[in-house]
């Protein structure tokens, strides 16, 4: 099939484009999900401080770091699911394409996010704002996998359900921990000990099946 043409889908009377035009959506997906990491590098900046203060300095910096690791595991672990993911995507459509849109824009929000977070926290505002835009940017990326499997719409039809459950699972994680942390930031900002679930995910889930040989 010519990259350049599309087929409609008998299911969903969408028009479908070939595997050879996907790698353009992963392409950029790597390049914002890049240039967001790299962002949050941009906010730690050097104290600008006497010799003899540097080391207060660094301790007064201590939140912006760990807002800083904390959203590179974010996205890092959204990268590793979003590239597992099209492993297994064969084709997709227009709804396919801004589903993944949305999900970047949400990345795109990280560094912004984590810096309102690295310079308030324990603020409310800054804790809610923070777990809305990880928990948007997860179920967002999570709704990339769904739509795709819906009827094995996007996935090879042998494509076993173990292993669709299994990415369904990692998928909602993170996304399901952060929006829960919501509602329950707002009695306690203690409950952002629910945040936890990124790195124990990572954890549990640090060997992922595996796709198959992609047909040409």
């Amino acid at each position: 099939r010519s990259a350049f043409l599309s087929e409609t889908n008998e299911k969903t009377g969408e028009s479908v484009y070939t595997s050879n035009e996907l790698e353009r959506i992963v392409f950029f997906s790597d390049a914002v999900m890049a240039i967001a990491v790299t962002l949050l590098a941009v906010e730690l900046r050097p104290p600008d401080v006497e010799p003899n203060q540097l080391f207060q300095a660094l301790a007064q910096l201590t939140p912006m770091f760990v807002s800083f690791i904390l959203s590179f595991l974010i996205i890092a672990s959204f990268w590793v699911m979003h590239h597992m993911t099209f492993s297994y995507i064969r084709d997709y459509d227009y709804k396919l394409v801004w589903l993944n849109n949305l999900f970047l824009m949400f990345i795109a929000l990280t560094p912004f996010a984590s810096a309102l977070l690295g310079s308030y926290m324990l603020d409310v505002v800054a804790l809610v704002v923070y777990s809305f835009v990880i928990a948007m940017a997860g179920f967002f990326r999570a709704g990339i996998w769904e739509y795709a499997v819906w009827g094995h719409r996007f996935v090879d039809s042998d494509l076993s359900q173990d292993i669709i459950k299994k990415l369904r699972i990692r998928n909602f994680l993170t996304p399901t921990a952060f929006g829960i942390s919501i509602p329950a930031i707002l009695i306690n900002a203690s409950f952002i000990a629910i945040w936890i679930v990124v790195p124990i995910s990572i954890l549990i889930f640090r060997k992922l099946p595996k796709s198959s040989q992609k047909s040409k």
